[in-house]
């Protein structure tokens, strides 16, 4: 399948309180929120709402956030991600699918090398098109 993303939303402004605990910021210091579709041949897959502290980045760049944030000498090392299942509320529309049709709901802090947060993400996978393997050893 061919991956493609559809940019929905792009929003400069002051932390909300969640994402100023999140991110370790101030109260009201400048974030940069971004709005993904993520599609497979046309089709969409997950919706994506990433929310990153404004000294990391300050606009949207032409393609990868990791690249460019690995441009600027901020690569994330290490992430704390969260993975429940959750009934599709106005996500619905976007994904393609039915209000009360299972999603995956992901939640992601990643951070830099020195500990400080970069990223929140907060993520919806359609249930239907995506499977979870987990190795235990």
């Amino acid at each position: 399948m061919k991956p493609s993303t559809r940019i929905l939303g792009v929003e400069k402004g002051p932390a909300t309180p969640e994402e100023a605990m999140a991110l370790g910021l101030s109260p009201g210091e400048e974030v940069l929120r971004l709005v993904r579709l993520r599609l497979a041949d046309g089709e969409p897959m997950a919706l994506e709402r990433a929310t990153l502290p404004a000294w990391a980045l300050d606009e949207v760049p032409p393609g990868s956030l990791y690249q460019a944030l690995e441009a600027k000498g901020l690569r994330p090392v290490r992430a704390l991600q969260r993975l429940r299942a959750v009934a599709a509320r106005e996500e619905a529309r976007l994904l393609g699918v039915e209000p009360g049709s299972p999603l995956l709901h992901l939640e992601r802090i990643s951070y830099l090398p020195d500990g400080r947060p970069v990223e929140r993400v907060k993520s919806w996978y359609r249930a239907d098109r995506y499977e979870l393997l987990v190795e235990l050893s």
